[in-house]
C-alpha cells in the first residue's frame, strides 16, 4: 500500500478512536453546495445550504445559508468574506458576517490549509456576539479516474464572547470523492464536536456524521 495512503489511513482510524469518549447526541449535517471561479481563477463566488438533524437524527434542527467570495491574492494567501443567515429550531434567527483570511501550502502532497473566521454574529432578539474560529487542515489529493479521491483531517477551534473558551472544537476525518474532473464533489465525512458547557467544567461531545454535495464550473 503506497506509504501516503497508510498515513492518511492511520490518522482517520485515530480520530475515529475517539467515538469512544463521545457522551452527547448523535447528528447528521447535510449540506450542497455551488462554487465558481473566474477565468483569472482567482475570484471565486461560493454559495451552500446546510441542514442538521439532532436527537440521534431523528428531529430537524438548524437550517443555515451561506453565500459570499474568496480571492486568491497569493498562491498562499486567500482571504474572503461570506455572510450567513441560520435558524436554529427554538431559537432566534442569526444573521453572521464573515471576514476570513486563508494561509496555503503544499508540504510535499500534503496541502495544508490555516483558516482563521471572524464572525460578527446578531441575533433577531438584540444580542450580538462576536467569534473567532481556526480551521487547520490537511488533505491528500489522490488523481484516479473515474473518479478522484482526497481524504483530510482537520481541528477547529472557536473563541468568542460572553462564553467559556474554547466554545468549541470540531475533529474531522473524511474523504471527497471527485466526479468529472471534480466539477462534482460528494464530502462524507466523521465529526467530533466537543461544546464547552457553560454551566459545568468540561465538554459536551457529540458525534456527527456529514455529507456534502457540490458543484464547482
Amino acid at each position: 500500500m503506497n506509504k501516503r495512503l497508510r498515513i492518511f489511513l492511520f490518522l482517520t482510524i485515530l480520530l475515529l478512536g475517539a467515538r469512544s469518549a463521545a457522551a452527547g447526541d448523535f447528528q447528521l449535517w447535510t449540506e450542497v453546495k455551488y462554487a465558481h471561479t473566474f477565468p483569472d481563477k482567482k475570484l471565486t463566488l461560493r454559495w451552500a445550504e446546510e441542514n442538521r438533524f439532532f436527537n440521534d437524527v431523528t428531529k430537524y434542527g438548524l437550517f443555515n445559508t451561506t453565500l459570499g467570495f474568496d480571492y486568491r491574492v497569493f498562491k498562499w494567501f486567500r482571504p474572503g468574506y461570506f455572510q450567513r443567515v441560520e435558524k436554529k429550531i427554538g431559537s432566534p434567527t442569526e444573521i453572521r458576517f464573515m471576514p476570513q483570511l486563508e494561509f496555503l501550502a503544499n508540504l510535499g502532497p500534503i496541502q495544508f490549509e490555516d483558516r482563521n473566521r471572524f464572525e460578527l454574529r446578531f441575533f433577531t432578539e438584540g444580542d450580538f456576539r462576536f467569534r473567532y474560529r481556526n480551521r487547520v487542515k490537511l488533505a491528500h489529493l489522490f488523481k484516479t479516474s473515474p473518479v478522484s479521491f482526497t481524504p483530510y483531517v482537520s481541528e477547529e477551534i472557536f473563541l468568542e464572547t460572553m462564553r467559556k473558551n474554547p466554545s468549541q472544537n470540531r475533529l474531522i476525518a473524511g474523504n471527497s470523492f471527485g466526479f468529472l474532473k471534480d466539477h462534482i464533489s460528494f464530502d462524507l465525512y466523521y465529526m467530533l464536536q466537543s461544546e464547552k458547557d457553560q454551566k459545568n467544567s468540561g465538554f459536551i461531545q457529540n458525534q456527527v456524521i456529514g455529507t456534502s454535495l457540490g458543484f464547482k464550473y
